[in-house]
């Protein structure tokens, strides 16, 4: 079956997402950080063509207080929206009945969680200790062939995701793919 996947802000994820769903790994598809929700809507339309659910992870408040190990520039409360109920306005009108969104902050939030799996995980929490949380919590509920694609990996960057992204991969020993084009690193879960 060849369904295509759309939305402009899906580009970048749509040639993994579709690989997942093509594969029929089972699960659902999540997102950790979905500020504004572009990607979130465009992973919840392409998973009701597939018949599966889409689940939203986010403060809608912004970033928590940031850690030794952060960025500079990602203080708390940036990317506040001002809470979730544009987005659920939004998720209501187009008729994403297949979407779910856990309003919180990692990793208070996670055990609203525990009973999912997941296929594919998109995760953009810029701070070092929420990515890292969230990717030991991914990894036993992730189905085998599933894909975990974390925002802000930059090969040999410290701190932030990209070092989060590389301490686990470092401990689980999984390899990590670059995605240039988005600053992505693309996990293989086998």
């Amino acid at each position: 079956m060849n369904k295509k996947l759309f939305g402009m802000y899906l580009t970048h994820l749509s040639p993994f997402l579709n690989s997942v769903f093509q594969a029929g790994i089972h699960g659902d598809v999540i997102e950790f950080g979905v500020y504004q929700g572009e990607t979130l809507l465009s992973m919840a339309k392409a998973c009701l063509i597939w018949n599966t659910c889409c689940h939203g992870v986010d403060s809608f408040q912004g970033l928590a207080e940031p850690g030794p190990q952060d960025w500079p520039g990602l203080d708390k409360g940036h990317y506040d929206v001002g809470g979730p109920d544009i987005l659920r306005t939004m998720i209501e009108a187009l008729g994403l009945n297949n979407t779910y969104l856990h309003v919180g902050f990692v990793p208070a939030i996670l055990h609203e969680l525990t009973g999912y799996q997941f296929c594919f995980a998109h995760v953009d929490l810029d701070h070092y200790q929420p990515t890292l949380d969230t990717l030991f919590f991914l990894l036993p509920r992730i189905s085998s062939g599933g894909i975990i694609m974390v925002h802000d990996y930059i090969p040999n960057r410290e701190g932030g995701a990209a070092e989060a992204c590389r301490e686990f991969c470092q401990a689980e020993q999984i390899n990590i793919e670059y995605y240039e084009p988005t600053n992505h690193a693309i996990l293989r879960i086998f």
